[in-house]
């Protein structure tokens, strides 16, 4: 079934199957069974690359038998994701076994990527004038971030962290409280946090971009364009995606825990 699947897909023309670098070369495989053509879905063959990069590196991977066909595909990947422990291996385990989860099941195209980024985007827009009162820096984290990971994708939420002053924790905390009350799915997850925290959040996340709010949807569509190139793909004003070069995705240690004291969430 795979062969007859590569046999069909457009690969680039200094490319063959062969020769991609091994989590590619899967990614394309998962993506086919699950999505069909490829070059329409070339950022979520990226994200898959990358999940699986990181599965490996923690020393779990799927059994060969999974690509074999959709159903092989959902079994393995579900069959790993029962009898984790609390521990932080573990739990690293089952974070990129489950966005590999999600990926499989909600499949989507290049354009609906830049979909679901205005979409982020005009949620967090609707709620930051409620923090205009308080003094405030904010920071796009995670995935995103060319210099990490440069993921993003039709599934994805955006992570972002409000610095603020001590004396108004109290304030910004209430504020996160009343828009939890009015019980409407966000697509970002916002943590504020103290400039004395900020450090710890960071730290978790890896890097940070100071976001300017007045041109925040073209800072932060540039932020996941450039990310995206960083990891060989280019994303023209259409999101139409086009791969220039084939490298091994870059994983990530977790050598924290995500520093839940640190901060007041918003949760996606």
């Amino acid at each position: 079934m795979i062969e007859w699947v590569r046999q069909r897909l457009h690969w680039p023309e200094h490319s063959t199957a062969r020769s991609l670098p091994l989590d590619h070369q899967q990614a394309g495989d998962i993506v086919s069974l699950c999505a069909g053509k490829l070059s329409d879905h070339q950022i979520m063959e990226q994200n898959v690359a990358n999940y699986l990069a990181h599965m490996r590196s923690l020393g779990d991977e799927l059994p060969a038998e999974a690509l074999r066909d959709k159903r092989s595909l959902d079994r393995a990947v579900g069959a790993g994701m029962t009898g984790w422990s609390n521990q932080p291996d573990s739990l690293e385990k089952l974070r990129w076994r489950s966005k590999l989860d999600r990926e499989i099941h909600s499949p989507y195209a290049d354009f609906e990527v830049g979909q679901r980024l205005r979409e982020c985007l005009s949620d967090l827009r609707s709620v930051l004038p409620e923090f205009s009162s308080l003094p405030h820096q904010l920071y796009l984290v995670g995935g995103p971030l060319g210099e990490r990971e440069g993921r993003f994708g039709g599934n994805s939420d955006l992570d972002v962290v409000m610095k603020i002053d001590s004396e108004n924790l109290a304030r910004a905390r209430a504020l996160i409280r009343s828009l939890e009350k009015s019980e409407r799915k966000h697509t970002f997850e916002l943590h504020v946090t103290t400039g004395q925290q900020f450090s710890v959040v960071t730290d978790y996340y890896g890097s940070a971009v100071l976001l300017d709010e007045q041109r925040l949807d073209s800072q932060v569509e540039t932020v996941v364009r450039e990310g995206l190139s960083r990891h060989g793909l280019q994303v023209d004003e259409h999101w139409r995606a086009h791969r220039t070069e084939w490298n091994e995705p870059t994983t990530l240690s977790a050598s924290t825990r995500f520093p839940r004291e640190a901060v007041t969430s918003l949760k996606a």
